[in-house]
């Protein structure tokens, strides 16, 4: 399917929905345009799905969602929350969130980075790769989880470095995939199963549900899914965030020597069919609340300037800093950023010892440059991911498996809680990590991929 055939339904999907609010509804214009925005977003992501492999699509999508849709709920359908309340109007919110997604969502698309590639015979070139070294598969899988199992045991200066190359198993996943293994399913499967492990005895749940999502992405672009086989696996993924939703917080009450994934399961399966739990009033509101990332926005436009003035771009000078000099070179300044202390600086909450919350990259916009500013600013950030990727996808011409490599590398920028430091972070040091796996497979190992 062509993207002008994506681009197309897309519109047409939200057309429709804005019609329909408009005609049957008394929300606000700008809310209906956001809900249209997530229409068309989720309805291009769907139609995209084997056709190429566009990181932009869940970036976009996670923050309407977290940032639109979510709070569109809170306002016109969860009473005052206690904590978990918007502090400004809709009007006013909606006033900078829609402008300000909407401009991210230019930056990310606008057509101005030569696309010199067709994913599909970049795909071509990593099947005559699996050829030419018929073990690296399972070379980079094995690796990976041998490395991630070492990450309890790793100084705590190289944990971040060990998370980011153990998750080279994602790339030798996919390549089992490519080079068309007996029992590829069952890897896939198993993999899932234990990852499913982890995070219910860690109790913490975004790497699974980020990952489902990547693979969602690659594998349909892999294997070219029909429609009906999109619809099955997107609704797999969907019934996996029900059953986390549903078993996360018995799972959190339990000491983590309690923790496995068959409580996990009877749990959640359990009250999967309690038509008075799933549709009650405390679990809907409990969901709202974790897609909202809208009570933390409004919380900073209520703060800033009256109580806090503009950073004027003090957040985001620290965060390019941070991201590019190591540690030892810039100690004052990582002791000034994080979230808990921005977290505190821009909304004037003060976070207990054990949570950690991030404003997000549209609220540190809003707290550095105001309504405006804060639209240019994330215009701006659209624009310098849609260089990146571009840059890598034509970059995978010479070197093919950077393609299935583009999970890592926005791993964490796709996240729409994530703020500016954190992202950038993540970002440049995978990029040093990719560097690394490629230079360890061609100098060690003598594979020229």
């Amino acid at each position: 399917m062509g993207i002008n055939v994506s681009y197309r339904i897309g519109f047409g999907a939200a057309l429709s929905t804005f019609l329909f609010f408009f005609l049957f509804s008394s929300i606000n214009i700008y809310s209906m345009l956001g809900i249209s925005l997530f229409v068309f977003f989720s309805t291009k992501f769907f139609f995209d799905l084997s056709r190429t492999i566009d990181v932009r699509d869940l970036m976009i999508v996670f923050a309407l969602l977290q940032w639109i849709i979510g709070p569109i709920l809170a306002y016109n359908f969860v009473e005052d929350d206690p904590i978990f309340y918007m502090s400004i109007d809709e009007e006013t919110y909606m006033k900078f969130i829609f402008p300000a997604t909407l401009f991210l969502a230019i930056g990310l698309y606008i057509p101005i980075f030569p696309k010199r590639i067709n994913e599909k015979n970049i795909l071509a070139l990593i099947q005559k790769i699996t050829l030419k070294y018929p073990t690296l598969d399972l070379i980079l899988f094995f690796s990976g989880i041998v490395i991630i199992n070492l990450w309890n045991i790793a100084p705590q200066f190289l944990k971040f470095f060990v998370y980011l190359i153990s998750n080279v198993r994602f790339v030798g996943l996919y390549l089992i995939f490519i080079h068309n293994r007996p029992y590829k399913w069952w890897y896939f499967v198993l993999f899932m199963l234990s990852m499913l492990a982890g995070a219910v005895e860690s109790a913490l749940f975004h790497d699974i549900v980020l990952w489902s999502g990547f693979s969602m992405m690659v594998l349909s672009f892999i294997l070219n899914f029909s429609t009906t086989q999109k619809s099955i696996i997107v609704s797999s993924v969907v019934f996996l965030v029900l059953l986390i939703q549903i078993g996360k917080p018995m799972i959190r009450s339990l000491n983590p020597e309690e923790r496995d994934v068959e409580i996990f399961y009877s749990e959640a399966t359990e009250k999967l069919y309690q038509e008075e739990f799933i549709f009650s009033e405390e679990f809907i509101n409990y969901n709202i609340s974790r897609m909202n990332q809208g009570w933390i926005i409004t919380r900073i436009m209520a703060h800033v300037p009256i109580y806090e003035p503009f950073a004027e771009g003090e957040t985001i000078w620290k965060g390019i800093k941070g991201s590019l000099l190591p540690r030892f070179l810039d100690p004052e300044e990582r002791v000034t950023a994080g979230n808990s202390v921005y977290f505190y600086r821009f909304t004037g909450l003060q976070l207990a010892a054990a949570t950690s919350m991030d404003i997000s990259v549209i609220g540190e916009g809003y707290a550095n440059f105001g309504l405006t500013g804060g639209i240019v600013f994330m215009f701006i950030l659209g624009l310098f991911y849609n260089f990146i990727l571009h840059y890598v996808l034509n970059l995978s011409q010479k070197y093919p498996l950077l393609i299935l490599m583009i999970p890592i590398l926005f791993f964490h920028v796709v996240k729409a809680e994530t703020d500016f430091t954190s992202s950038m972070n993540f970002l440049i040091k995978a990029i040093m990590v990719v560097v690394i796996i490629y230079l360890g497979l061609r100098q060690i190992l003598g594979m020229n991929v």
